[in-house]
């Protein structure tokens, strides 16, 4: 995770300008299962043929965050989005979250995963402030700032994972009724750590291995 050694780190708080992106996501996939689907994005900041947000500057916000995490993964992995069911959608979309932003995985990590192994299923933003303060002292950029962009960070961090099915009003809960396949798909992408990220029991992910 972030550490003492990473003050050098480039971390971003990029991941305020979009939770999920599940309707953007949705609006766009005949895009990203195509090859050539970062210059369809580019296309569609300008022609808003499928996104349909109304000004230009908003759309070239969602784009940007589209294509950031559209890089990290696997070309086939908007495939595999296309065939599950919704829930399992928001889930994959947190894998790309966390994949994305170094931030958001030092989160989930550090602080929303050791609440869930403690038994303690209770989470406020307060508990992710203390993690982000930590962080602030060891690393420049985030000391830097502003509470606005703290606190919009961390309440939509929050927001995506209730999005994603992991968070009811304040209280940490697993995803029931996930189909296998859909776990397996990331084992088979090398990302079994994901597993443990969506709260499955040691033994239950060992299945998987």
């Amino acid at each position: 995770m972030i550490d003492s050694q990473s003050n050098g780190l480039k971390l971003s708080a990029a991941f305020t300008a979009g939770a999920l992106l599940y309707a953007e996501v949705k609006a766009v996939l005949p895009l990203l299962l195509q090859e050539n689907h970062i210059i369809l994005l580019d296309q569609e900041s300008k022609g808003n043929n499928l996104l349909k947000i109304k000004t230009e500057a908003a759309r070239i916000r969602v784009v940007t965050e589209l294509k950031k995490r559209v890089r990290v993964i696997e070309p086939f992995f908007w495939s595999f989005f296309e065939d599950r069911q919704e829930k399992e959608q928001r889930l994959a979309l947190l894998y790309l979250v966390l994949k994305t932003y170094p931030l958001a995985f030092d989160l989930h990590f550090e602080v929303v995963l050791k609440k869930w192994r403690s038994l303690d299923f209770n989470i406020e933003r307060f508990d992710l402030q203390m993690r982000l303060d930590e962080i602030s002292s060891q690393n420049d950029e985030v000391a830097q700032w502003t509470e606005a962009t703290r606190t919009k960070l961390l309440t939509n961090y929050l927001r995506m994972l209730r999005e994603a099915g992991l968070l009811g009003r304040t209280r940490l809960k697993q995803p029931e009724h996930i189909d296998s396949s859909f776990w397996e798909y990331f084992v088979a992408a090398g990302a079994p750590w994901f597993l443990e990220a969506c709260f499955l029991p040691k033994i239950e992910r060992e299945t998987y291995l």
